[in-house]
Order: structure tokens, then sequence, then C-alpha cells
């Protein structure tokens, strides 16, 4: 989608699991915290508050959750501070755009997600 992405370190990460930038070295705004929770229940406030609380002006945040999100962590979402912000995707959602940029992709990451084309014939 055009950003350079990376992932931060392994345990811990405070809330953050990637940092994307519009440029290589990371220098330009935007730049986007994202959040990934890859689990069966829903993100609650508590995960929420945890990615608000990394954000400094005038960074922005995505919150991927597969379970979706409590109604809770998506009124703080909404209500995070002037200047900053945090979209969230959903799990079908973000399928939804892997499919629509798979193709675009770097070959390292479609590695990482190993998908075929099929052609169904329609009569």
């Amino acid at each position: 989608m055009g950003y350079f992405a990376r992932r931060t370190e392994k345990g811990p990460d405070r809330g953050v699991d990637v940092v994307a930038t519009s440029d290589a070295l990371g220098l330009d705004s935007p730049r986007i915290k994202v959040q990934v929770k890859h689990r069966s229940q829903r993100a609650s406030v508590g995960d929420m508050r945890n990615i608000i609380a990394t954000l400094r002006l005038p960074e922005r945040g995505l919150f991927v959750s597969t379970g979706g999100f409590t109604r809770e962590a998506l009124y703080e979402a909404d209500r995070t501070p002037q200047g900053t912000s945090v979209n969230t995707l959903k799990g079908d959602e973000f399928i939804e755009l892997l499919m629509e940029h798979y193709e675009r992709m770097e070959p390292e990451a479609r590695a990482m997600i190993p998908l075929k084309r099929v052609f169904i014939p329609i009569d």
C-alpha cells in the first residue's frame, strides 16, 4: 500500500507490533503504529488503551483484531486525543485488504502468506 513497515522486537511490545512510514528511513509523517491481536475474543478497552498510550503527535494508530472489538474499545478509539487517531480493522476487513493488495506486496511478504490464484469457470 506504499508504506515501509517493520516489525518490532519479539517480547513485550507495549502495544505496538509494527511501525509503518511513507519513507524507507522512517522520517516522514505519518508514522503508523500497528497493534495486531490474532484471537477469537474481541479486543478490550484495555487493549485499545495500550496502543493509544504509545501515540505521540502526529502519529496514527491501527489496531487489527481477528476477533473484532468490544463496544467499549471502539468508543475508546473514537476518543483519542486531538491530532492522533486509531483506526480499527476486523479480521474480515484485513482479509479484504490483503486480497486487494496481494499482487503488489513485496515477494518476502507474499512468501509469509503464500496464496494461489484459482479460476472457477462460470457457466
